[in-house]
C-alpha cells in the first residue's frame, strides 16, 4: 500500500473528514443513473466506492437538468453490502435505477452542475462534499455531451411562487428577461419540509401496519427522505465524544529479536511481500515468532508515542507504518491469547496513531485476528471495553468483533449476549460523564444485542434510548430497533482467516487502485 498523508482531525471518526481526504483513493464500486418516472428533468446519479474492509461510502445526486442542477445531494459512510442493497432497491422501481459507467454518471453530474452555472445558480452546499465521492472535473475524465434543458431552453419548475422567486433574479442576471421560462407545478406536493422521528416511520406502514405504503419517487418525496437523512446526521455529530486520557506503558526502548533478519519483511508494504517471504517469517518457531512480532508492535508504538498526524507528515518522520498491521497479520498463525494484550495496546493509542497505522484497515488486520484469538473466551474483550479514556473508534471495532463471535460460532451466541448487556448496565451509569463509552459506542453495543436477536434485553435497550445520549445515525431509532432485533439476520460476513489471505486481499485492494 501507498503510505497514506495524514490531516488533523477535528473530532473522532469524522466521516466528514474521512471523505474531504480519501475517498478518492478508494475504488470505484458501481455507478448508477435514474430517471424519475422517465422525465427528462429529474434524474438520480450515485457514486459508490468500496472500502479495503468491504464496506461502501456512496454519494447520491439528485439532478434538475432543465435548470437547477444539482438541486440536492446526500451521502452514507461505510455502509454494509445488506444496507447498499436497500437503498439501490429502494430506487429501481421508482427512478428506473440502472447502472452505467462511471463516465457517464460523471458527465451528467458535471453536465448539469455547468448548465445551471452558466444561469447563475450553483450546486447545493451539500455538493461542496458530496463531490469528493466524484474524480475530479478535469481531462483525464472522457467528456460526453448531454442535453440540458427543455429543447435547448432553460425552464425553472418549481413548486410554488416563493421557490421560483429563489432562482428567478440569478436567471435574470445571467440570461435576461424572456431568455427562460418559469412553471409553477402542483405536482410537487405542499411541503418538502422534514424532521425525523420516531413518528415519520408511520408513513411508511399501510393501514394494517402490516406492509409498506409504495415509497414516495417524486423529486419532493426523494428530497423528504433525504433531508431526514441527514438530520440524524447532523443530530449525531452533535454528540460528544469520550475524552481520551490514556497515558501509556512501558514500551520497549530498544528492539531485541530472536529473529533480526524478519524485520526488514514486516517493515514492507504488505502487498509487495513475497510467497518466499510469507514461507520464511511463517516457517519460524511460533513462539519465537510470536516474541519478536510483540516486541516490535510495542517498540513501534514507542517509536510513535505521543505523536500527532501533523508529526507524520515531517520530513525525517522515523515511524513505519507498516509493521504495526504486518505484525497483526503474521500473528493470525503465530499468535495465542498472550497477543490479545498486545493488540488491546495497540487499540489504546490515539485516533491519529490508529488512523496513520491501520487508517479502515481495521476489517483487515485487527478484527481477523481479535475473532481467531478471543472466539473461545469472548470476555478478554470485556475490560477493554470498560476502560477508561479510550477512543470510541477503536471500542467499536471490538463491538464488531463480539458481533463476528456471536453470529459465527452459534455456540457462543448466549455468553455474548449476556456479557454486552453486563456492559451497557455499565453505560447507562457512564453516558453523560463520556468517560467510558459515547453515543456511537453505546450504539454499536445495541447493535449486538439487535444482530444476536436478544429480544430480552429489550428493557435495558429501552432504558438507553431514554436517556437521549445513543447515536441513532449507527442503530437507528427505537422504532426500527424493536422491530430489527425481533427479525431473522442473514449473515455472510467473511473473515480473512489466514496471513496469505490477508496478504491477498491487500493486493487485490490495490490492483483494483491501479497501484
Amino acid at each position: 500500500m501507498a503510505k497514506k498523508k495524514k490531516k488533523q482531525q477535528q473530532q473522532e471518526f469524522s466521516p466528514e473528514q474521512y471523505i474531504r481526504t480519501k475517498a478518492r483513493q478508494l475504488p470505484i464500486y458501481k455507478c448508477y443513473i435514474g430517471d424519475n418516472a422517465g422525465n427528462s428533468r429529474e434524474k438520480l446519479a450515485i457514486v459508490v466506492r468500496q472500502h479495503a474492509g468491504g464496506t461502501f461510502t456512496y454519494a447520491c445526486f439528485l439532478l434538475d437538468c432543465w435548470c437547477i442542477g444539482v438541486k440536492d445531494a446526500f451521502w452514507d459512510f461505510s455502509v454494509s453490502e445488506s444496507e447498499l442493497d436497500r437503498v439501490i432497491s429502494h430506487y429501481e422501481r421508482g427512478m428506473n435505477l440502472r447502472e452505467v459507467s462511471y463516465v457517464e454518471v460523471h458527465n451528467w453530474i458535471y453536465g448539469a452542475v455547468d448548465w445551471a452555472t452558466n444561469a447563475g445558480i450553483n450546486p447545493c452546499k451539500e455538493f461542496a462534499l458530496a463531490k469528493y465521492l466524484l474524480l475530479p472535473d478535469d481531462d483525464e475524465v472522457e467528456l460526453i455531451e448531454y442535453d440540458f434543458g427543455l429543447d435547448g431552453e432553460y425552464v425553472l419548475e418549481a413548486k410554488n411562487q416563493q421557490e421560483a422567486n429563489k432562482y428567478i433574479p440569478a436567471l435574470k442576471r445571467s440570461l435576461g428577461e424572456g431568455n427562460y421560462r418559469v412553471i409553477i407545478s402542483p405536482l410537487f406536493g405542499k411541503d418538502d419540509d422534514f424532521d425525523y422521528d420516531d413518528e415519520d416511520e408511520d408513513d411508511y406502514e399501510d393501514e394494517e401496519g402490516t406492509g409498506f405504503r409504495e415509497p414516495d419517487f417524486s423529486m419532493a418525496g426523494l428530497n423528504k427522505a433525504l433531508k431526514g437523512l441527514k438530520k440524524m446526521s447532523e443530530d449525531w455529530a452533535e454528540l460528544p465524544n469520550i475524552d481520551y486520557t490514556y497515558k501509556g506503558g512501558d514500551y520497549p526502548q530498544t528492539l531485541t529479536l530472536r529473529h533480526p533478519e524478519i524485520q526488514s519483511i514486516v517493515e514492507k508494504y504488505t502487498a509487495d511481500i513475497t510467497d518466499k517471504e510469507m514461507k520464511q517469517v511463517l516457517s519460524l518457531p511460533h513462539a519465537d515468532l510470536r516474541h519478536d512480532l510483540h516486541q516490535m508492535i510495542l517498540w513501534e508504538i514507542g517509536v510513535q508515542w505521543g505523536k500527532t498526524s501533523d508529526d507524520y507528515q515531517k520530513e525525517g518522520d522515523d515511524s513505519n507504518w507498516c509493521i504495526i498491521g504486518n505484525s497483526m497479520m503474521f500473528l493470525l498463525e503465530a499468535g495465542n491469547e498472550e497477543t490479545v494484550p498486545v493488540i488491546l495496546e495497540t487499540l489504546r493509542q490515539s485516533y491519529d496513531f490508529l488512523e496513520y497505522n491501520i487508517g479502515d484497515w481495521m476489517e483487515v488486520y485487527v478484527e481477523p485476528l481479535l475473532f481467531t484469538l478471543c472466539k473461545d473466551n469472548p470476555e478478554l474483550l470485556e475490560s477493554f471495553l470498560l476502560e477508561e479514556g479510550l477512543t470510541a473508534h477503536a471500542k467499536n471495532n471490538v463491538w464488531g468483533v463480539l458481533t463476528d463471535i456471536g453470529l459465527l460460532v452459534p455456540e457462543q451466541r448466549q455468553r455474548i449476549v449476556v456479557m454486552t448487556a453486563r456492559i451497557l448496565e455499565r453505560y447507562i451509569e457512564n453516558l453523560p460523564e463520556y468517560t467510558i463509552c459515547d453515543g456511537s459506542c453505546t450504539a454499536f453495543g445495541i447493535d449486538v444485542l439487535v444482530s444476536l436477536g436478544a429480544t430480552e434485553y429489550l428493557p435495558l435497550i429501552e432504558e438507553l434510548y431514554a436517556t437521549k445520549l445513543v447515536d441513532e445515525y449507527v442503530v437507528g431509532p427505537i422504532k426500527s430497533v424493536r422491530k430489527e432485533i425481533r427479525s431473522p439476520h442473514n449473515y455472510e460476513r467473511k473473515l480473512l482467516r489466514t496471513p496469505y489471505e490477508v496478504r491477498d486481499d491487500v493486493r487485490s485492494f490495490m490492483k483494483r487502485q491501479g497501484n
